[in-house]
Formats: structure tokens, C-alpha cells, sequence
């Protein structure tokens, strides 16, 4: 049981790293340069300038799916291990004792 308390953390922990790297780092370039023409420089809304050359906008939203699907297979996973504590939990709880 403690392995899959570990192994949840351990997980919890990955996923908000993912998604704070897909919001904070991926989506804002994408947001960028969605309308940009090629090779034209815009500034996130983070400040900073970038330069959409080539396919700098498609790729940055290949990958902030990517992130996200593996966000959502984590998520899944976590679930899962939640419902194998609780059960587990439940079954230690209401396990009959019998007076001899």
C-alpha cells in the first residue's frame, strides 16, 4: 500500500510540473505566433519577444497536445490508484471481527 502512496506522489507531482510547463512555457508561444506571419518577432504575454519563423505556431501546438494527452494518461493513472486506496481502505475498515 505505501508503494502506491509513493508512486501517486511521485505522479501528482509530474503532472503539475506538466502542466505548468504546457501553460506557462508552450501555450503562450503558440498564442504568439498563431497569427503572426513567417519570420515576423511578437512578444508573448509574458513579455518576452519571439521569433515565429517556419512552423514555430504548428509545432508549439503539436506539442502543447502532446503534453496534455500525457497530462491526461497521468491524470487517469492517479485516478486509478485513488479508487485502489479507497477500496483498499474500505475493505481494512469494515472487515468483520468475530467474537469466539
Amino acid at each position: 500500500m505505501k508503494f502506491v502512496k509513493v508512486v501517486n506522489i511521485i505522479l501528482i507531482t509530474l503532472l503539475l510540473l506538466l502542466v505548468a510547463f504546457d501553460l506557462l512555457l508552450v501555450l503562450p508561444e503558440y498564442c504568439a505566433c498563431i497569427n503572426a506571419t513567417g519570420g515576423a518577432t511578437v512578444t508573448t504575454f509574458w513579455g518576452y519577444s519571439l521569433d515565429c519563423i517556419g512552423d514555430t505556431a504548428e509545432f508549439s501546438w503539436i506539442f502543447f497536445q502532446l503534453i496534455g494527452t500525457i497530462a491526461i494518461t497521468i491524470l487517469v493513472i492517479i485516478i486509478i490508484f485513488f479508487i485502489i486506496t479507497y477500496r483498499e481502505k474500505s475493505k481494512r475498515k469494515f472487515k468483520p471481527k468475530f467474537d469466539e
